[in-house]
């Protein structure tokens, strides 16, 4: 299959929160900044551009199918502007990473899912703010490399947990304690008050709708991130906006909370305390007994804790939460104010204020200050400005400004280079906000001052509210006049919504308000249970697996057990650091840090051991991998990686803006890489080593709309007004549609030549049919967890698939062969069996594989050495074949026998640039290649055969070659990479006699409505044609030429079995 690289498309679903969940159409686009980063970048180009590999970034496009996220777009744990590449091949490895092709799954942001993998050659990059799902593929867009192999994650196993963010039961213990009846009583004095100001995406469904409106109370909520200051502790300033809050009056405004606005109100008389932050409320319905940790109270709805300390001159209460922070106030009772936040490796954020005006905001470690610190200007109770400065060179940075009306209220938020984000209200409640590119949002309010109409300009995200306060209930109406009715119950806690296609989906609450089951429109039943804490600690799944987790008192997990009941393990120092985590066979993965809580060695099985060293402001300053050179950094004081040094000393420097926005990078040979950001600070041009540039431009919602390579061919996109992708314009004209029903599913999909697929969904978002332009059917049937159970073409299923608790593939049968599967306990293969042939694994203590054996009696050996790299492979009992690397962890020597050898050697950036096979000291061949300036193949010198010449067009593609004996064969493509016209035949007399004709280098090719090779010419006699006969599945099932007839099988998996 041909490789992936930048600019290749992806198409996918993740699923996120509407008022319920919802699966959501994704479209991508690869394309990395940090592939050029140092350490994190790539040396290969695929046809003069970017690989792709497990670990690089896209860009994400997403479809809203059901009103507007909640949290927000971009906002953390909503849909978020990037995702992943998740796996490669597991056999074809580019900058040590599996090399990622088309169909790889790539991972996108869901509210269920795993955390991000901890890429080590990415540790730089922004942390992930949602979690995420492989249910986006790659397209990759057809090219001259191929990439095989099976498909590996190249990732540390992770702690799978439940990333639905509402909690529920666990509380029986809690309810025998004498303190119940005191708890309940003060709970429901202050009940009403939590739920009010509660994190939406604890409730397990958004009640964010349009752009963006809680539908709970028909109020306006923005979330906007300023900046972000990166370092050992990162501080993110976000800004809340919510207009049920314009009586609350903040730093920003009226209706306005940022970090400077946290505060914990002690309440003596009620024996509670809030802790009020700019995402919600967190109530503690106790207070401390005595002082100290040991008497810490948990709060609700979340596992945070609450301790109080006496200092020599002040009372300090101090907030645990569960992401290893915490918040530090003084003071006795009322409303404190932020003193710190701090990690519990000793690094932190000092609030500093006088006579109650915010300051400055200074970092500190370990060892003292850092010499960072934020300089706030205010004024009357106002923030101006924020600018960092650096203490040890005086250099001063503008991180962000704000400006305001006569009537204190915030109208503009003016970034580095100030362009502006503006705001209008009336009354203090929000009626637009305009983004830097000017496009608004708007709303407009009933007498109630409940928002009754949100809309975008130009159209998009039209949206009416029908509030029914006697029914507890709320009709949202789409911009396509799509209709949801959203019922609550009497503490404003969503029970209950129809789809605009029928389908209900229902929830249920404890006595806390924490979500205890989901029940969704195929009446898959989802249930939750939580300890005291509010923790999540067994999640019910519709299958009837039950998935369990257990915690330290810190609210960190220490075991997740599996459907299966097999446990992975994890274990921290007592700072909170992950030291281990073991799967179930005992592999680990080992972790070590340095006093300031920096990670200093990382051993991961199959890497070896990895050592860190840091800067004084913790950003990596030297990295040296198991068997490897070390690779230097320098970063600058806002953690911008500005010169990176690699193992052979060649230099490559980085360039930013003020927006810390990557915007050149100069390699060692003195190429440069350029890149240009539009206003809201996304990518609109990248010009590479050559000049050429490639633009990309945008909806004004941001959605992608256009891509123009450097041959000038572009690719556009086309969007209905709620962002849902309608069509693609391929770089020729020619246009791809897509028709969709009221929740957004794609129902129709008609090609480049009109010829149309249909499909049908179940209320679940499972597709149950699908109907190509042959009219051939495939009908798929669900088992109660959700998993493909059954594939089926007419009356009789021809696939069936079971799978384990634990949801791995254990059976996949069809009419040719039946294939099972058996898994260790932490699911790596132990034994395939295909049909009465069966295929053996074996693997050492580290989790590499150590043999494979076969019923035909071979057996393939691997040998690893101490930095966990390939050593020898042997077939049976032959001599094996050695592999030894070169001081930069390249593979330099292959021992093939006794005799004879092959020696590797590369150039400055990586690539192979010669290989010669040896007899002893006699020269048997040697193989030289040289390459461009961006990084194709140019000239391959054989010294048996003679010189191959390539020749590539400004995009990479391949021109021309010229081999050995001077012949030159030319690729002639159109913009798009077609390599002929396409010629349709059409008879409206006889409609199935259609089909799509066109030649290339004297063959004839015709093509059936399914796009679907029918014959292959290449003389003029009809005996010389081929025949190709398919099945309903797109796979060959026979080529007929003459009176011969070849015929071909498939297993359940698609692979040929004969």
């Amino acid at each position: 299959m041909h490789s992936s690289s930048h600019f290749d498309p992806q198409l996918g679903l993740d699923i996120h929160l509407y008022p319920w969940p919802l699966p959501t159409p994704h479209i991508g686009l690869v394309f990395d900044v940090f592939d050029y980063l140092p350490l994190l970048g790539t040396t290969v180009n695929v046809n003069s551009i970017k690989r792709s590999s497990a670990g690089t970034g896209g860009i994400a496009v997403h479809i809203p199918v059901g009103g507007v996220w909640v949290p927000p777009f971009r906002a953390p744990g909503g849909p978020q502007l990037d995702n992943e590449l998740f796996m490669g091949s597991k056999t074809v490895s580019v900058d040590g990473e599996p090399f990622s092709r088309i169909g790889m799954p790539v991972l996108g942001c869901n509210i269920v899912g795993m955390i991000p993998p901890l890429r080590l050659k990415r540790t730089t990059k922004p942390k992930q703010l949602s979690l995420t799902l492989p249910l986006t593929f790659n397209l990759a867009l057809p090219n001259n490399v191929n990439v095989g192999g099976p498909p590996t994650i190249n990732l540390m196993a992770l702690l799978m947990k439940a990333g639905l963010s509402g909690l529920g039961k666990g509380i029986k213990k809690l309810k025998k304690t004498p303190k119940w009846q005191q708890f309940m009583e003060r709970f429901k004095k202050l009940r009403k008050k939590l739920f009010k100001n509660m994190d939406s995406g604890f409730l397990k469904c958004n009640m964010l709708r349009a752009e963006p409106v809680d539908i709970r109370d028909g109020s306006v909520h923005l979330e906007q991130q300023d900046f972000v200051v990166r370092g050992r502790l990162p501080l993110s300033w976000v800004r809340y906006y919510s207009s049920a809050d314009i009586d609350e009056e903040g730093w920003c405004g009226y209706g306005w909370s940022t970090p400077a606005d946290i505060t914990l109100e002690i309440m003596p008389e009620e024996q509670a305390a809030m802790l009020h932050q700019p995402e919600g409320v967190m109530l503690f319905p106790a207070l401390p007994d005595s002082d100290g940790i040991e008497h810490a109270v948990n709060g609700l709805p979340e596992g945070a804790r609450l301790w109080r300390e006496q200092g020599s001159d002040a009372t300090c209460w101090r907030v645990a939460l569960e992401n290893n922070t915490e918040l530090h106030f003084l003071g006795q009772t009322g409303q404190l104010p932020l003193e710190k936040v701090a990690d519990f490796n000793g690094n932190a954020w000092l609030f500093s204020r006088q006579h109650g005006e915010l300051k400055a905001i200074r970092e500190f470690c370990l060892l003292g200050p850092t010499g960072r610190e934020i300089i706030v200007t205010s004024e009357h109770g106002r923030l101006l400005a924020l600018r960092l400065l650096d203490t040890r060179t005086g250099d001063l940075s503008p991180l962000i400004r704000y400006e305001y009306n006569q009537a204190g209220e915030l109208i503009a938020q003016l970034d580095a280079f100030s362009h502006a984000n503006t705001f209008r209200y009336r009354q203090r409640r929000m009626v637009s906000h305009i983004d830097r590119l000017g496009q608004g949002f708007h709303y407009a309010f009933d007498d109630a001052w409940r928002v009754v109409h949100a809309w975008g300009d130009g159209g998009v995200w039209d949206y009416h509210f029908d509030y029914h306060p006697l029914l507890n209930e709320v009709v949202v109406t789409d911009s396509l006049g799509h209709t949801s009715r959203i019922t609550f119950d009497e503490n404003g806690l969503p029970v209950s919504e129809i789809d605009p296609e029928g389908g209900n989906t229902i929830l249920g609450y404890d006595t806390l308000g924490r979500t205890v089951s989901l029940i969704d429109p195929e009446g898959r039943h989802y249930r939750w249970e939580y300890d005291e804490q509010g923790r999540i600690v067994a999640e019910h799944l519709p299958g009837g697996g039950v998935i369990h987790a257990r915690y330290n008192a810190a609210g960190q997990p220490l075991s997740h057990i599996d459907e299966n009941g097999e446990e992975w393990q994890l274990q921290y120092d007592e700072r909170g650091n992950l030291t281990a985590q073991s799967d179930p066979t005992g592999v680990t993965r080992r972790y070590r840090y340095d006093s300031l809580g920096q990670l200093s060695e990382a051993d991961e099985p199959g890497t070896g051991i990895t050592r860190y060293q840091y800067d004084d402001l913790g950003f990596p300053c030297a990295i040296t991998e198991s068997g490897a050179a070390s690779l230097l950094l320098r970063h600058s004081v806002r953690g911008n990686p500005e010169q990176k040094t690699d193992g052979n000393g060649a230099v490559t420097h980085y360039f930013w803006d003020r927006k810390d926005r990557l915007t050149a990078i100069c390699e060692p040979d003195g190429r440069e890489i350029r890149f240009e950001y539009d206003r809201e600070d996304r990518p609109v041009c990248c010009t590479d080593e050559a000049g050429r540039i490639t633009r990309l431009s945008y909806t004004p919602t941001g959605m992608l709309s256009g891509c123009e390579t450097a041959d000038g061919a572009r690719t556009l996109y086309h969007y209905d007004p709620e962002d849902r992708l309608l069509a693609v314009i391929n770089q020729t004209g020619q246009r791809w549609q897509l028709t969709r029903d009221a929740l957004g599913r794609v129902v129709t999909e008609t090609d480049y030549y009109g010829q149309s697929t249909h499909y049908r969904w179940d209320k679940s978002e499972n597709l149950i049919a699908r109907r190509d332009p042959l009219g051939r059917e495939v009908r798929y049937r669900y088992n109660a967890a959700g998993q493909l159970s059954e594939r089926r073409c007419g009356d009789n299923p021809d696939t069936r698939y079971q799978y384990d608790a634990c949801g791995r593939l254990v059976l996949c049968e069809n009419p040719w062969r039946r294939l099972t599967w058996r898994y260790d306990a932490a699911g790596r293969i132990l034994c395939e069996e295909q049909d009465d042939f069966q295929l053996r694994y074996r693997w050492n203590e580290r989790g590499l594989l150590l043999s494979r054996e076969s019923d035909a009696g071979h057996q393939v050996s691997y040998a690893w050495d101490g930095h966990d790299r390939l050593l020898g492979v042997q077939l049976n009992s032959d001599k094996p074949v050695r592999f030894s690397y070169n001081a930069h962890g390249q593979r330099s020597h292959e021992q093939l026998s006794d005799e004879v050898t092959r020696l590797l050697s590369y150039d400055p950036q990586g690539r192979l640039n010669a290989q010669q096979v040896v007899r002893g000291e006699q020269p048997l061949f040697s193989t030289g290649f040289s390459y461009d300036r961006d990084g194709n193949l140019t000239l391959k010198q054989d010294s048996l055969w003679g010189d191959d010449r390539y020749r590539y067009d400004p995009t990479g593609r391949l021109l021309a070659h010229c081999d050995p004996q001077g012949v030159i064969r030319r690729f002639v493509q159109d913009a798009a990479g077609n390599p002929f016209t396409s010629v349709l035949n059409e008879s409206e007399n006889q409609p199935e006699r259609w089909s799509r004709t066109g030649s290339l280098n004297g063959v004839r090719y015709c093509f059936d409505r399914a796009g679907e090779l029918r014959q292959r010419q290449s003389g003029q006699s009809d005996a010389e044609a081929e025949h190709f006969v398919w099945d309903e599945h797109r796979q060959l099932t026979a080529v007929r030429r003459g009176t011969r007839q070849v015929r071909y099988g498939y297993d359940g998996l698609g692979r040929r079995v004969f």
